[in-house]
């Protein structure tokens, strides 16, 4: 088929049943199709793409002319393992935040359940399914928490450049019993372990702590 001529350099016409550009050719016989550019890059490969609308495929084909990309040699987006970025958050916040060490068990928590996984292979079913097994072993209210802390490290990545996408982010807090929930100060969590009489005691209490393991189960 002959190509329709555009009037600028590196535009050309391509029909197709499913393009969203109308053309009407002589006669007046209009035809489905999308105006596309070609460039070609300081390796010497000739590369073509879809644009659409004419005028803007007039733009695009004047930067392609001066840029000449290469799409092919273009670096790869680099993958970020979650875990990676949960440490490079600890290791920021060791020195400033008071809830260092709750970031901390909470950080071990999403690592071990992501190992291995990347920012962007982790959906908000993933999440989702590991709040539910949580929920057999420890309270809402420490799950509310873990998955608070896990939207954070998300939000810091985006801010950071390392992901587009949180998939905690439209994830709703699970409803907590009602009364008022206080969490032990560092100081009031050491007097606490001093203050019991054996080992096995501060073990089995140390526990608890770090666990949130629901009154039920303790």
């Amino acid at each position: 088929m002959k190509l329709a001529k555009s009037g600028s350099r590196g535009v050309f016409w391509r029909a197709s049943e499913r393009g969203t550009q109308d053309l009407r050719r002589p006669g007046g016989v209009r035809e489905r199709g999308d105006w596309w550019i070609r460039w070609s890059c300081p390796y010497g490969h000739l590369h073509r793409a879809q644009v659409g609308a004419k005028s803007v495929a007039r733009t695009e084909a004047e930067r392609h002319r001066l840029e000449r990309p290469c799409p092919e040699r273009q670096p790869k987006a680099t993958a970020h393992l979650l875990a990676d970025v949960i440490r490079d958050y600890l290791t920021d916040a060791k020195a400033h935040k008071r809830s260092y060490r709750d970031d901390a068990r909470f950080g071990k928590v999403w690592s071990e359940r992501f190992a291995g996984r990347t920012l962007d292979e982790i959906t908000p079913g993933d999440v989702e399914k590991i709040r539910t097994a949580r929920l057999e072993t420890v309270a809402p209210g420490t799950v509310n928490r873990e998955c608070g802390f896990l939207k954070h490290v998300f939000n810091v990545a985006m801010r950071d450049g390392r992901t587009d996408r949180n998939p905690v982010a439209r994830l709703k807090l699970l409803r907590e019993p009602s009364g008022r929930v206080r969490y032990l100060s560092d100081d009031e969590e050491a007097r606490l372990m001093t203050a019991l009489a054996t080992d096995a005691e501060r073990s089995r209490v140390l526990f608890l702590l770090n666990t949130g393991l629901r009154k039920s189960n303790s």
